[in-house]
């Protein structure tokens, strides 16, 4: 069902960018997380959460690990609160995962009203919640050979999409990183 899920986000228009990603990443079944996540290299997924999905929210939910990474989001915590960090970027990506064609699986945050907002700003407007302390999506890390790693991977992926005259489908924050890069 992963390899299915692969090769249909493979087989997706236009996605010559995030499909580079995705084969730069290492991607493995495990039972001791809840849903599915990423530490920028490996994108982890729980069998009994992932099996259960429809073809197209399997899809959805690599797109959303895959957004985790070309976003850096494991290396841009800094002192905020870890669970309330991840559902800012949760807002930030599902958007673009969703404007892209993607189906996210039930209960993915979604919000207009986040449209075109960082992570960061987006945090400073979200309200505090219990379950900000619980283990989420995202592992952090402080470690600038991760951050290196992702941007290696960032400049292969947007070469590719180049070569592909696709350069047009990344998103503009990705894009001005990349640049910067």
């Amino acid at each position: 069902a992963l390899m299915k899920a692969k090769l249909q986000f493979m087989a997706t228009p236009g996605a010559t960018f995030f499909v580079t990603i995705l084969l730069s990443l290492k991607h493995e079944f495990c039972n001791e997380i809840e849903t599915a996540s990423t530490n920028g290299l490996t994108i982890k997924y729980n069998p009994e959460f992932f099996m259960p999905l429809t073809p197209a929210q399997r899809v959805g939910l690599i797109m959303h690990e895959v957004l985790h990474v070309a976003m850096s989001h494991m290396c841009r915590l800094g002192d905020r609160v870890h669970g309330k960090f991840n559902r800012a970027c949760d807002y930030s990506i599902n958007l673009i995962a969703t404007d892209n064609g993607f189906v996210l699986p039930d209960g993915g945050l979604l919000d207009e009203y986040y449209r075109d907002m960082t992570p960061e700003e987006i945090y400073n407007q979200l309200d505090d919640e219990p379950e900000d302390q619980e283990p989420n999506d995202i592992i952090y890390t402080n470690a600038d050979d991760v951050q290196e790693q992702i941007d290696d991977i960032l400049i292969a992926a947007e070469q590719a999409a180049t070569a592909k005259d696709e350069a047009g489908n990344i998103p503009g924050e990705l894009r001005r990183y990349i640049t910067e890069l």
